[in-house]
């Protein structure tokens, strides 16, 4: 996470070999869903 006036940036790693994992698209559409509410 990082943060300033004005701004948050979230970033995630994910460790799954060959692609991306269910859970993380679960946890996009959370972050996402926040930024929304605002």
């Amino acid at each position: 996470i990082s943060y300033g006036w004005g701004y948050c940036t979230v970033s995630f790693y994910t460790h799954k070999i060959g692609g991306l994992h269910e859970n993380d698209f679960i946890m996009a559409a959370k972050v996402n869903e926040l930024s929304v509410r605002r």
